[in-house]
């Protein structure tokens, strides 16, 4: 079994390797789960609710 350490440093150079091969820089992605619980923003539902009003 591989060790996280030994896992971590593959999933780096993989993504280096792909980001250098695809010669751009890479775009986060953060769902609405990281936003609603560190910057109380509203859930899709409530979105929805507010513009309805």
């Amino acid at each position: 079994m591989i060790d996280f350490e030994e896992y971590r440093e593959e999933m780096v150079a993989d993504i280096q390797e792909t980001v250098t091969r695809a010669n751009c820089q890479p775009v986060i992605f953060a769902g609405t789960g990281l936003s609603i619980r560190y910057f109380g923003a509203p859930s899709w539902d409530g979105l929805l609710e507010t513009a309805l009003l």
